[in-house]
């Protein structure tokens, strides 16, 4: 452990991400919003926008607007031999003149190049992945690779935080780091910034041409394979020929797979009724648009979006894949269907169009949970211990 700043002796916490954007971008914001100030002093390493995401600029401002100092370090998210080792020499000289007692590092760029970094410069590390990258490649080889990249960080893990029951089960399963290394931290929200705002939906509806009485089933995702937008295009394909008057809206913009997700609109004759938003700073505004909220994921580490659709007592549909099946107990908190699966993902969401009584008592359901066990101030709490227990 590095010794302690004289004077103020709080625990000093470098946090270095590269996705500063999405739900990783959310995850480190409220931690950086809700440590205790007087026990810990947090500094911020990644790059103020990322790699592709020119639109999303609110990551190097919040830093800013919460007093948070912020390291520009470049970083690119697709494998980069010499981008990556500039980043880790950078990096590196980061945590030799900041003299810190504990690095986080948060999701499988940063976490790699971050622990590395850290053990040449002699400090522990937790390491936060929200979702692992190897359960997000095509193929074995790439699967083969990722997990590998995985593992050799595992040695260099003090502790992994695993974001829901199901992702720690997939970290032991695939035997990425020992089991006393683990501990699980749910995602939490923060309840202040979220409610239920008819001015909003009845603002968004109109700007996107929308009447106030339709049914609206929304998503707010990426184009990426983690995403599956695939299936989702064909499901909602699959819900207008049972009830051509349902209007979906997919908030989001970027990702690999948008080509393809557009060409597959324009293939299957769906764009009726079908709103592309784009990228929104008012995401909040545009989920109260919705009367059920879809989410078609392959695999998850607890999404925030599921979570906060939850909270402002949205119905949801939901892939049974880690992270998801957490929060979404079919029939009780949601209605869950198998990944990959246009029909199935289309009867569940059928069936809550067709049934009121059901979407209200799967929204109370759903939104008690989430004010009961995913409460900001347990994962605070959760994650200072964490940190407690490596500076000592």
């Amino acid at each position: 452990m590095t010794d302690r700043h004289e004077g103020a002796g709080r625990i000093r916490v470098l946090q270095v991400l590269e996705a500063t954007a999405g739900g990783t971008r959310k995850h480190l914001v409220s931690l950086l919003g809700a440590l205790d100030r007087d026990s810990f002093e947090v500094e911020v390493a990644g790059p103020p926008v990322r790699d592709g995401h020119d639109l999303d600029t609110r990551f190097g401002e919040d830093v800013a607007d919460l007093g948070v100092r912020l390291h520009p370090v470049a970083m690119r998210r697709q494998v980069s031999p010499v981008s990556d080792l500039r980043a880790v020499l950078e990096l590196s000289r980061i945590m030799r003149r900041g003299r810190y007692d504990v690095v986080h590092l948060h999701s499988s760029k940063a976490g790699v190049l971050g622990r590395i970094a850290a053990k040449l410069s002699g400090i522990k590390t937790v390491y936060t992945p929200n979702g692992f990258y190897f359960l997000n490649a095509e193929g074995r080889v790439a699967r083969s690779f990722y997990l590998a990249v995985e593992r050799f960080a595992g040695l260099l893990t003090d502790r992994l935080v695993a974001v829901s029951e199901s992702e720690r089960a997939a970290i032991l399963e695939a035997r990425v780091v020992a089991d006393r290394k683990v501990v699980v931290i749910p995602n939490a929200i923060e309840a202040d910034e979220l409610a239920a705002d008819s001015a909003a939906r009845d603002r968004v509806r109109t700007e996107l041409g929308i009447p106030s009485d339709a049914f609206v089933l929304g998503t707010v995702s990426r184009f990426i394979r983690q995403k599956d937008p695939l299936t989702m295009i064909r499901m909602i394909r699959e819900v207008q020929r049972a009830a051509p008057e349902v209007h979906f809206v997919w908030c989001g913009e970027g990702g690999d797979l948008e080509p393809d997700t557009m060409a597959l609109v324009d293939e299957l004759g769906s764009r009726e009724r079908l709103h592309f938003t784009g990228f929104r700073h008012d995401v909040h505004d545009v989920m109260n648009a919705f009367d059920v909220f879809v989410l078609s994921s392959i695999f998850e580490g607890l999404p925030y979006a599921l979570l906060e659709a939850m909270f402002l007592e949205l119905p949801v549909v939901a892939t049974d894949v880690v992270g998801s099946r957490d929060v979404v107990m079919d029939g009780e908190t949601g209605v869950l269907t198998p990944p990959g699966d246009p029909a199935a993902l289309a009867e569940g969401v059928l069936r809550l169009v067709r049934d009121d009584q059901l979407r209200r008592t799967l929204a109370d359901s759903a939104r008690r949970m989430v004010e009961e066990r995913h409460a900001i101030s347990s994962m605070i709490a959760r994650v200072e211990d964490v940190y407690r227990s490596l500076a000592c």
